[in-house]
C-alpha cells in the first residue's frame, strides 16, 4: 500500500492516539506508548535511513547570554564527538578526523570525547551520550536523520543509534519488548527500516532509538543550549524541518544539519574542511561555513543535499577558540607564568623604565581587520590601541615607574572583534633587566667518531645533549660572555675493531654533572661584527666501562700474560666535543652555530650549538 493508505488504515485502529506520514515514512503512537517509526531504505552511501520524530515549535524567550567565544575559559574548552553508527560509515564516518582536529585545537588539549559504535551491539554511543552537553563548546553527531513533512509542517530526529545496542543486560531483559520497556526518556521514538539498499538488494531491518525536539527539550529546557556550536553532519536534519535546531540552538547557539539525503563523502569533506577553518584560523562559524563555497551542496544523490546554518537569535560571530595570543618578545612562544622578559632600559637607574609586547592575532579576515582593535595592559598600564593590521603585532608600554629588581607583573591582551565581543589572552611573567648579550642558555648535540688509524676497521661512536649557561660572576653587558656546561647526557658505544684487536663492550648512557675546569666553555667576542666565538668542550664519564679484547697472537701487552685469550679490560669515557681557538674567527649567525671538530685524522665530531633562551 502507498503511505497514505497505510496512514488512512492507522487512523482507524482502535487505542491509536497519532498519525502522521509522507511519500517516505509513517509515524503512529498508540495511547500510552511511544512514537513508532516505518522507513523506506535509502542507499548504502547516504546518511538518511531513519525517519523522523512529532514536536511542536518551543517559543524562543530572550537570550540568556552571548558569547562571541565558545566558553568562559581560554584553555578549559570540552568538545564531544559521536558515531555511533560507525559500523555502518566505516571509512566515510567523519567522526575521529573531526576529533582529531579538536583535539589539537587551542584550549581543547585532553578534553574531547570521541564515542563510537562499532558493531550493531555496541553501546558506547547511546541514549545518555546526548545528554549533559551543558559544559561543552563543540558537539558533532555522525548519524542518521530524517524527517516527516505535512500540511507545511516538518519535523525531524537524530538516530542515537539501535535498540540492539540498547538492550539492558541481565536475564530478565530478553527480548525487545523488555528493552523498550526500559526506555525511560521523555522524546525518544522507536524506528524500524524497511527494504533493500543500495545494489545488493539485501533487506534492512532494524530497530532504531530516535531523539525528538522533546527530547532535547527536556534535556536542555525551552532556551536550549548556551554558546555552543552543535553540528548534526546527518540527512533531512535542516532546511525545512526546524523543529530540532531550533530546540537545540535556543537563541545563543549555532546549529548545522543537511536539508536533503546527503552523500557520506560530501558529508565528511564539509564536515573537514569546516573544522580546520575554526580550529587553524580561529574563524568565526558563519565565515568558515561561508567559505565551504561548493561543499555545502551535495549533487550526488537523487535530491540535491545543501548544508544548512541555523543563526543565533541574537547575530553570528560564535568562534570556537580564542585568537589573541601573548608571545615572548624574544622567543615568540605563547608566553606562560614560566616565562621572564625584560625591560628597555637598566635596573634601578632613577629612569622610568619601557616594556615590550609580542602578540599574535588570527582569525580576522583582512577585509573587517579595520573593524577590530588590539589592547594590551602591563601590571593596568595600557598601550595605545592598535588596529589589527597583520598577525603579530609588537609595540612598547611605558611603565610609569623604574623597575628596582625582578618583578612578577600580569599581562592581558584582548581584541575587539568585528562581530562584536572580545577574545582575550591573560596571564603572568616575570619583568627583568636586560639579560645577557648572547642570551642565557645555548645547547649542543654533537655525534662523535674515532676510527683506529689501522685498517679495515670499525669507529667507535658517541652522542651528546648538553646545556651551557650563562657563566655566574659576569655583567650582562660583558662584551665576551662565557658559558659553562651545567649538565647533559652522553650516549657511548665503546666497541672499535683495528687490524689487530676487536673491542667489544656495552653501550652506555650516563649523565654530565657540571664542569669547572678552567677554559672549558663556549665564549663570544661581541666587540665584533658580525659576533665571533670560540670553545673548547670536553665531557669525562665512568672510567670502569667493562671491554672485552680479542687480538692477534703475538700482539698486545706483553706483561700480560693472557694476550692471547680474550681478556677483560675497562675503558674509560672522554670526549673532545668541539674544539675552536680565538684566532680561528669563527662568526656567529642567527642563534645556531655548527660545524666538524677533527683531531688528527682518526677523531671527528659534528655538532651544532643553538640558542634557547
Amino acid at each position: 500500500a502507498t503511505t497514505d493508505e497505510v496512514d488512512v488504515w492507522l487512523n482507524d485502529q482502535e487505542g491509536m492516539a497519532e498519525v502522521d506520514s509522507d511519500d517516505d515514512a509513517l509515524r503512529f503512537r498508540l495511547d500510552g506508548g511511544r512514537g513508532t517509526w516505518i522507513l523506506r531504505a535509502s542507499g548504502s552511501a547516504s546518511r538518511g535511513a531513519p525517519g523522523a520524530a512529532a514536536s511542536s515549535q518551543i517559543p524562543i524567550g530572550p537570550p540568556l547570554s552571548l558569547l562571541h567565544v565558545a566558553g568562559p575559559d581560554d584553555e578549559d574548552k570540552k568538545a564531544r564527538v559521536l558515531s555511533p553508527f560507525l559500523w555502518d560509515f566505516g571509512e566515510a564516518d567523519d567522526g575521529a578526523a573531526v576529533a582529531e582536529i579538536l583535539s589539537k585545537t587551542r584550549g581543547y588539549e585532553g578534553r574531547v570525547d570521541f564515542l563510537k559504535n562499532k558493531s550493531k551491539t555496541a553501546s558506547e554511543v547511546n541514549v545518555n551520550s546526548f545528554k549533559h552537553w551543558g559544559d561543552l563548546e563543540v558537539v558533532h553527531v555522525v548519524s542518521h536523520g530524517t524527517r516527516i513533512c505535512k500540511a507545511g509542517s516538518c519535523r525531524a530526529v537524530i538516530a542515537a543509534g539501535l535498540l540492539l545496542g540498547a538492550k539492558p543486560e541481565g536475564p530478565e531483559f530478553v527480548t525487545k519488548i523488555d528493552a523498550i520497556k526500559a526506555l525511560k526518556d521523555k522524546g525518544l521514538d522507536l524506528g524500524k527500516t524497511e527494504g533493500s539498499r543500495g545494489l545488493e538488494l539485501t533487506p534492512i531491518k532494524n530497530d532504531m532509538l530516535f531523539l525528538t525536539a522533546d527530547f532535547f527539550q527536556g534535556q536542555y529546557g525551552p532556551g536550549g543550549l548556551e554558546d555552543t556550536l552543535v553540528f548534526f553532519n546527518a540527512c533531512e536534519i535542516s532546511g525545512e524541518a526546524t523543529d530540532l535546531g531550533d530546540t537545540i540552538r535556543g537563541t545563543t547557539s549555532v546549529f548545522l544539519g543537511w536539508d536533503e539525503n546527503v552523500e557520506t563523502r560530501s558529508a565528511f569533506a564539509a564536515a573537514v574542511a569546516l573544522y580546520k577553518d575554526l580550529s587553524e584560523f580561529g574563524y568565526p562559524v558563519d565565515l568558515a561555513y561561508a567559505r565551504l563555497g561548493d561543499l555545502r551542496i551535495d549533487p550526488l544523490l537523487t535530491l540535491e543535499a545543501e548544508l544548512m546554518f541555523g543563526e543565533r537569535g541574537d547575530g553570528d560571530g560564535l568562534r570556537i577558540r580564542d585568537i589573541v595570543r601573548l608571545l615572548d618578545p624574544e622567543s615568540r612562544n605563547v608566553m606562560s607564568p614560566s616565562d621572564d622578559f625584560s625591560i628597555v632600559g637598566a635596573v634601578d637607574d632613577d629612569e622610568d623604565d619601557v616594556a615590550p609586547y609580542v602578540v599574535q592575532v588570527d582569525g580576522i579576515p583582512a577585509e573587517v581587520a579595520g573593524d577590530a582593535a588590539l589592547h594590551v595592559t602591563i601590571d593596568g598600564v595600557e598601550a595605545d590601541p592598535q588596529t589589527v593590521a597583520q598577525w603579530i603585532i609588537s609595540g612598547m608600554i611605558e611603565l610609569g615607574y623604574d623597575l628596582k629588581e625582578d618583578t612578577v607583573v600580569n599581562l592581558r591582551a584582548w581584541v575587539e572583534l568585528p562581530e562584536d565581543g572580545e577574545s582575550d589572552h591573560e596571564t603572568s611573567a616575570t619583568l627583568t633587566g636586560p639579560g645577557p648579550i648572547m642570551g642565557y642558555i645555548w645547547e649542543l648535540e654533537a655525534e662523535w667518531s674515532r676510527t683506529p688509524d689501522s685498517g679495515p676497521a670499525v669507529a667507535e661512536t658517541a652522542t651528546t645533549r648538553l646545556t651551557l649557561e650563562f657563566a655566574d660572576g659576569q655583567a650582562f653587558d660583558e662584551p665576551n660572555p662565557r658559558y659553562v656546561v651545567t649538565g647533559g647526557t652522553v650516549t657511548w658505544n665503546p666497541s672499535f675493531t683495528d687490524r689487530i684487536c676487536r673491542v667489544t663492550a656495552d653501550t652506555v648512557t650516563f649523565d654530565v654533572e657540571p664542569i669547572t675546569l678552567p677554559l672549558h666553555e663556549l665564549v663570544f667576542d661581541t666587540t665584533v661584527s658580525p659576533v665571533r666565538w670560540s670553545a673548547w668542550i670536553e665531557t669525562f664519564g665512568p672510567s670502569d666501562v667493562p671491554a672485552t679484547y680479542e687480538c692477534l697472537a703475538g700482539t698486545g701487552s706483553m706483561a700480560d700474560p693472557n694476550y692471547k685469550e680474550p681478556y677483560e679490560r675497562t675503558r674509560a669515557a672522554g670526549h673532545i666535543w668541539v674544539s675552536v681557538d680565538e684566532d680561528e674567527n669563527r662568526t656567529v649567525s642567527g642563534d645556531t652555530i655548527s660545524g666538524t671538530f677533527k683531531l688528527m685524522s682518526t677523531t671527528e665530531s659534528h655538532y651544532t650549538i643553538t640558542r634557547t633562551k
